[in-house]
């Protein structure tokens, strides 16, 4: 249920049963690329969302905010200091991970 609120279908993420599905890959493709910092290119750690809705590492925005023009990396709007945790976008670090992990005991 929880999944379900956060916008996320659980039934989408059940085909790393198969270990040979083309599906199971193409999907956590995409979860590489939602849980992926712009900035330092690797997984979120901390994630937080700025006011024009992009999602980076805490330390990776916050650096780039502190050291360079106070505007977004990928927009350049300015962020005027407000960010917010990007809950969703942990449960979907979560979710690539165990999938990775399942379909990597699967193989």
């Amino acid at each position: 249920m929880e999944l379900i609120k956060k916008g996320i279908n659980p039934g989408d993420y059940d085909d790393y049963k198969n270990k040979n599905s083309d599906l199971t890959i193409t999907k956590l493709k995409k979860l590489e690329d939602e849980t992926t910092c712009s900035i330092c290119k690797k997984e979120y750690v901390n994630p937080i969302s700025t006011l024009c809705n992009h999602v980076f590492c805490e330390s990776c925005a916050l650096n780039y905010y502190n050291n360079n023009s106070k505007l977004c990396f990928i927009c350049q709007k300015h962020l005027k200091g407000v960010f917010n945790s990007a809950s969703d976008i942990k449960v979907k670090v979560d979710l690539k991970n165990d999938m990775k992990k399942r379909y990597e005991e699967n193989k």
